[in-house]
C-alpha cells in the first residue's frame, strides 16, 4: 500500500480518529491549570488504553472534586484552614453542613466502630470491607441531595424578601473519605477510588502506613511505608481519577 493509500485508509478508520482525539483532550487535561503542581507516572495513552468506549460522566463527584479544589486553594492563598468534623451518620453530615461546616472527613473510625449487619464493632484498623467506607459515604452523599432538594422546594414557595433573610445552604457533597492504607496494591487502590467516585465522592484520603499493621492515628508505633511506595500509591489513585475523568 503506498503512502496516499495508506492515509486515505487512515481517515475512514473513525475508531483510530476517536482514539486520537480523546488522546488530545486528556493532554489538554493534564496541562490544565488544575494540574500545574501534579506529577505523573503515567501518560495519557496509558489512561486512554484503560477507559471503555463506553464511559459514565460522573457529574456529582467532579462537581464535588472542583469546588472543594477551589475552596482549599483559597483558604492556601489566604493562609486560613477549615475545621472540620468526623459525622457518625448521615443525618451527622447533614446537621454539620447546615451548621455551616464546607468540608466533612468520612473517618474509618466511625466505620469501625459502628460495625454492621456483617461486622462487629471495633477499633480503627481497617479491618472491614474495601466498599464499607465508600458505602457509608453514599449515604451521607444521599441524604447531602436529599437536603437539598427537600430546601428547593421549600424556598420555591418563599417570597423574594423570606429567601433574602434564610441564605440557601450549598449542600453540594465535599466529604474527604479515609482510605486508609489503600488496603492492599495498585489493583486495590484504583478499586477503592472507582468506588469513592462511583459513590459521587470526589476525594480520597489515603496514608502511609504498612497493610496488615495498621494502628490507630492516635498510638506510637505505626509501620510507614517508603517514600517510593507512597508516591506509588498516590499516583496510583491519580490514575483512576484521571481515568473517570474526575479532578480527585
Amino acid at each position: 500500500m503506498n503512502v496516499k493509500a495508506a492515509r486515505s485508509e487512515l481517515k475512514r478508520d473513525t475508531e483510530a480518529i476517536a482514539w486520537v482525539e480523546e488522546l488530545h483532550a486528556i493532554e489538554k487535561w493534564f496541562r490544565s491549570e488544575r494540574f500545574r503542581h501534579i506529577t505523573r507516572l503515567h501518560t495519557p495513552y496509558d489512561v486512554a488504553a484503560l477507559r471503555g468506549r463506553i464511559q459514565e460522566d460522573h457529574t456529582i463527584a467532579k462537581q464535588a472534586a472542583t469546588k472543594m479544589y477551589g475552596y482549599l486553594q483559597r483558604l492556601f492563598k489566604e493562609k486560613e484552614q477549615e475545621i472540620t468534623y468526623g459525622p457518625f451518620s448521615s443525618t451527622g453530615a447533614v446537621r454539620a453542613v447546615m451548621e455551616g461546616i464546607k468540608i466533612l472527613y468520612l473517618g474509618g473510625w466511625a466505620t469501625s466502630a459502628r460495625g454492621s449487619d456483617s461486622e462487629d464493632p471495633g477499633a480503627d484498623l481497617a479491618n472491614y470491607a474495601l466498599d464499607r467506607v465508600p458505602k457509608e459515604g453514599a449515604s451521607w452523599v444521599r441524604a447531602l441531595l436529599h437536603q437539598d432538594e427537600v430546601q428547593r422546594s421549600n424556598r420555591i414557595r418563599m417570597t423574594s424578601v423570606q429567601r433574602k433573610k434564610i441564605p440557601a445552604i450549598d449542600f453540594t457533597p465535599l466529604i474527604i473519605p479515609d482510605g486508609d492504607t489503600g488496603h492492599g496494591g495498585e489493583h486495590h487502590i484504583r478499586n477503592l477510588v472507582k468506588k469513592f467516585v462511583e459513590s459521587k465522592i470526589g476525594a480520597v484520603h489515603i496514608e502511609d502506613q504498612r497493610p496488615g499493621s495498621k494502628v490507630c492515628g492516635h498510638q506510637g508505633q505505626k509501620v510507614l511505608v517508603s517514600t517510593a511506595e507512597m508516591i506509588s500509591r498516590l499516583n496510583t489513585a491519580r490514575l483512576q481519577f484521571d481515568i473517570m475523568g474526575v479532578g480527585g
